[in-house]
Parts: C-alpha cells; structure tokens; sequence
C-alpha cells in the first residue's frame, strides 16, 4: 500500500511521544484541596493502592502546617504515629458549618444562643 511521505512541520513530530500508560499519580502540586494532595501521597506510598475520581478519601488536618493540602492525613496514619491533629482548624475549616446548619434545623432560635450557634444555620438566625 502506498503512504504518501509529508515532512514533519514540527521538528518534534519526527519522533511523537506515546502516550503515557504509567498509572503513576499525579504531582502534589497540580492536585488541589486537602483530599487529592492526600491521596497523591497515600498512592505514592503505597503504588499498588488507586483511587476513583470522586471517591472520598477520610483525612484529618495535622498541626504544624499552614496550607489544609499539607496538613492532611489518613486518619488511621495519624492515629498509628501519634501525630497531633489540628483540633481548632478541623473545628473552624470543616466542622463548625455543617453542623451549625444541622442544628439551625433541629434547635430552637433560643436554644441556638444558648449554645452559641448564632449567625450560621439553616434558619438564618442571628
């Protein structure tokens, strides 16, 4: 069969690159949030364990570190190496909302002062 020949109009399309077929992750600094930085480390630990887009990965943030993506950690790690969590950031950065609009549900406006929940909630007390 006859291929007519054209030259390459680039000179790096003389010897195109395949494409990757590495299942390695990503580097930490092209993923973003706490739990993609997590899980590129947990799979740069471990190469055979993956992880499915979407998938929650359960993480704490440690103290010592100013950026989430850095003080992220499987819970089970920090537990096993006695590693200090992050107790007021975890409070501030991920608990405090979720369970302040919990409780705008389930309280009491006056109930809500009571138990200092005032300003967030589903209701909109404050």
């Amino acid at each position: 069969m006859y291929t007519q020949h054209h030259p390459p109009t680039h000179p790096d399309e003389s010897s195109p690159t395949p494409p990757s077929t590495s299942n390695a992750p990503p580097p930490t600094e092209e993923v973003k949030g706490p739990h993609g930085a997590l899980a590129v480390r947990l799979a740069q630990r471990d190469p055979g364990r993956t992880f499915v887009l979407g998938e929650r990965v359960p993480y704490v943030l440690l103290q010592g570190s100013v950026k989430q993506e850095d003080a992220a950690e499987d819970p089970l790690t920090a537990v096993k190496h006695s590693l200090s969590v992050n107790h007021e950031l975890m409070w501030t950065n991920k608990l405090r909302k979720p369970l302040s609009e919990l409780m705008g549900y389930v309280l009491s406006p006056q109930q809500l002062k009571v138990w200092g929940w005032v300003g967030v909630g589903a209701r909109g007390v404050g």
